[in-house]
């Protein structure tokens, strides 16, 4: 060694350390740089990517709650007695005119509403008087243009609500759209007794699709089809977006009611446009989404911008010390070089040799015993986390993925269903059940320890036959035997919705009523029975649905006694379950777990060992009891005259806010509305829409004599939007139009908009 040592040569070793300078060093951080760069230009691409579906998803979301907003809106109108009484005299047009300014405030997004009552049905009732129908159905595009007048009258008398987008042409010739949602106004006990229609503002809509954008590279519309569509502006890149959607990839996108939401790219001028749609929860509409892919060079100039000095510090560090060490290196190797042990024995050697693999074998014996405890342990790890994810307590797919691979459960195909027995087994019988893979589907058994049943959940690609499924079930699980019941879930798309079909599948477990080995599956789509009855009340289910979220015990009360003795009486001994009773036992316990985040374990339990019809309705009624009552929250109890106060000061510090409406002060001390109306006409002397007013006047008349600002901007700061409809309701307090106010109490004041209005057409 000492002969090879003295071999070497300053120069050599310049050469030495250069080398593993560039290998070991700048070599791999050159390869990390590319990769983290590849991966950076794929990182902003799928936050760009998902920045942009957010957008489409909060588009979505945000037009869903408006139009459920609206319905709830014609559902409390519905109930509005001003709406429903006989107009004799000019004071009760009058009050269902301010009846209808009420519900007009309630979003920034209704234009107007015009209410059509079937006693009436040639006249149109709106904030600023009446109308005729049909001239105000073509001129305010109410309905779908082009329709005969039987169609007009049987849209008038549909119970269904609908989304009507009209395209027009302004005197631009540039092509606009409007937007108008027609709700019946159906009561519970009479049926429909009319309809609402509320036309929504499409300039405020598209200037919401153009703030919702996440940059210039998106544009996002609201669409029914490709011919009705709302689009802020018809350019993206220089490329008519119209044309676009007119393709015939473009119509069926937007045709086609069973998308699976993936972009389809257009290539226009060397420009790539990816189209793509969100269906809404409603049904009414697709909102859609033209974005084109961001230029590639800003992470290229970010990674730059961020690492080129340490780059030049790396070289110059490097080079400094390599000549350092050059130099003292050589000098420290002849010092060593005297130090240097003689060659150890062969005989040394072995023994070390031997002492190393006796501790080697010695580590690996030690861990064996822990990998054999491992993997005893593996399926009680895989049962729980897929109960939490059965029982809904985890239902964020990032963090149901991270438990999935904790737990080693690798499902290889997109589609899941739920399969229950009607066999009750325990752990300890079932332990060593190992997942179940075919060339079908892959199942996983998870044990429910407070029901002691065993939920199979299947895995599997394609839409398989029931008959080969249960079959291939029957044959492989040692739990089911030829005559045990099997009940099945619907097919889930996401495993987050996992609780949802386990709630399904145990309703129809509680309500089924199989014969010896048949299966049943949970079907919803099937509304009759064999009798031909109608099974489903939707106006109580969704009175049911409303009063569970808003803690009303004594709505959900009286829609569930409707929908349990329509499910009462409508039982068919010759169908395969109870349809209708099934339905609304779902509905409950959907709301416990959106009350709890959490399967109900004990209320499952309780249902599936009532044993009459009269236990079943009162466990759901106390269900339903413990779900509308609120958390209990010790707060001290303001009296009369704080509350009054508090009411008056909450109105004035709001009174500009054009949403401010009953409803919304009700809400904001939770009270009634007709007692917060009773106990604001107490507080003030005067109704609430009279106290706005008056506050609203006030305010709008001192801003007109002592500022200059336009008299448009005015109204729209104090909480008005539609100024021929102000200046009418201004000129019938003061007898005057603000402008003539102005001129009367400002003479030097020099006017900044005409006076002049624009009305209907009123009959």
């Amino acid at each position: 060694m000492i002969k090879w040592l003295r071999q070497w040569q300053p120069k050599k070793i310049i050469t030495m350390y250069w080398f593993f300078f560039l290998v070991i060093f700048l070599i791999p951080i050159l390869i990390l740089s590319g990769n983290w760069l590849r991966e950076e230009v794929a990182n902003q691409k799928r936050i760009v990517a998902a920045t942009q579906e957010h957008a489409l998803d909060q588009i979505t979301d945000g037009l869903d709650n408006t139009i459920a907003h609206l319905i709830s809106t014609a559902n409390q109108i519905a109930l509005d007695d001003d709406f429903f009484a006989e107009p004799n005299t000019p004071e009760d047009f009058h009050t269902i005119e301010q009846a209808i300014q009420r519900y007009n405030l309630s979003t920034t997004l209704i234009d107007k509403i015009f209410i059509n009552l079937y006693r009436n049905p040639n006249t149109l009732y709106a904030t600023d008087g009446t109308y005729d129908t049909d001239p105000a159905i073509q001129t305010y595009h109410l309905l779908a243009p082009q329709l005969q007048p039987a169609q007009i009258t049987a849209a008038l008398h549909t119970s269904t609500p609908e989304l009507v987008i009209t395209p027009i042409s302004n005197p631009n010739g540039a092509l606009e759209s409007t937007l108008c949602l027609k709700v019946p106004l159906v009561v519970h006990d009479t049926g429909p007794k009319g309809t609402v229609f509320f036309v929504l503002n499409s300039g405020r809509l598209q200037d919401w699709l153009a703030t919702s954008a996440v940059s210039k590279n998106q544009v996002l519309g609201i669409a029914q089809n490709q011919r009705s569509i709302l689009l802020p502006h018809d350019q993206l890149a220089g490329i008519s977006l119209a044309e676009l959607t007119a393709s015939p990839a473009g119509r069926r996108l937007l045709e086609d009611n069973h998308s699976p939401n993936q972009p389809v790219k257009f290539k226009r001028d060397k420009t790539t446009i990816a189209l793509q749609t969100r269906s809404s929860d409603t049904g009414f509409f697709k909102v859609v989404s033209y974005t084109r892919p961001a230029a590639p060079s800003h992470p290229l100039l970010t990674f730059l911008n961020h690492y080129l000095w340490l780059f030049c510090l790396i070289l110059t560090l490097g080079g400094l010390l390599i000549h350092w060490f050059s130099k003292r290196q050589y000098s420290i190797i002849r010092q060593l070089e005297a130090s240097l042990p003689k060659p150890l024995s062969d005989g040394l050697a072995h023994s070390e040799a031997a002492q190393l693999q006796q501790s080697f074998d010695r580590y690996v014996a030690s861990h064996q015993d822990l990998i054999l405890t491992s993997k005893n342990q593996l399926p009680f790890v895989q049962n729980q986390i897929l109960q939490l994810i059965l029982n809904g307590r985890v239902v964020d797919p990032v963090i149901i993925k991270h438990f999935l691979t904790i737990a080693a459960i690798e499902f290889k195909r997109p589609h899941w269903m739920l399969v229950l027995i009607d066999a009750p087994v325990s752990w300890k019988d079932n332990s060593s059940l190992d997942p179940l893979t075919t060339p079908d589907f892959s199942a996983y058994f998870i044990y429910q320890v407070t029901q002691e049943q065993v939920v199979i959940l299947l895995n599997y690609t394609n839409e398989l036959p029931l008959t080969k499924l249960t079959a291939t079930l029957r044959e492989k699980v040692p739990l089911i035997g030829p005559e045990t019941a099997i009940y099945l879930s619907r097919s889930l798309d996401q495993l987050s919705d996992l609780h949802e079909a386990y709630i399904e599948a145990i309703s129809t477990q509680i309500t089924a009523h199989p014969r010896v080995g048949e299966t049943v599956t949970y079907d919803t789509a099937n509304n009759q029975t064999l009798l031909g009855e109608d099974l489903f009340d939707f106006t109580s289910e969704l009175k049911l649905d409303n009063s569970l979220i808003q803690g009303n015990y004594r709505n959900a009360q009286e829609a569930f006694e409707k929908l349990f003795n329509l499910a009462s009486q409508s039982y068919d001994p010759r169908a395969r379950f109870d349809l209708g009773m099934s339905n609304l036992i779902t509905r409950i316990l959907k709301a416990d777990y959106q009350k709890h985040a959490e399967v109900n374990d004990e209320l499952v339990s309780q249902l599936l060992m009532n044993e009459s019809l009269s236990q079943l309705h009162g466990i759901l009624l106390k269900t339903i009891q413990r779900i509308t009552t609120a958390d209990p929250t010790p707060t001290p109890t303001p009296t009369p005259a704080e509350q009054g106060e508090a009411l008056r000061q909450y109105i004035i510090a709001n009174v500009c806010s054009p949403t401010l409406s009953l409803v919304d002060v009700a809400d904001h001390f939770d009270l009634s509305v007709p007692y917060t109306s009773r106990y604001i006409k107490e507080v003030t002397g005067k109704t609430f829409t009279d106290f706005v007013t008056e506050r609203r006047m006030t305010m709008i008349q001192y801003a007109l004599t002592t500022t200059d600002l336009p008299i448009k901007a005015i109204i729209e700061q104090h909480g008005y939007y539609d100024v021929a409809s102000f200046t009418r309701k201004f000129k019938k307090l003061t007898g005057i139009t603000p402008g003539a106010y102005r001129r009367t109490h400002q003479p030097h004041h020099r006017p900044f908009e005409s006076d002049q209005t624009t009305t209907g057409d009123k009959s």
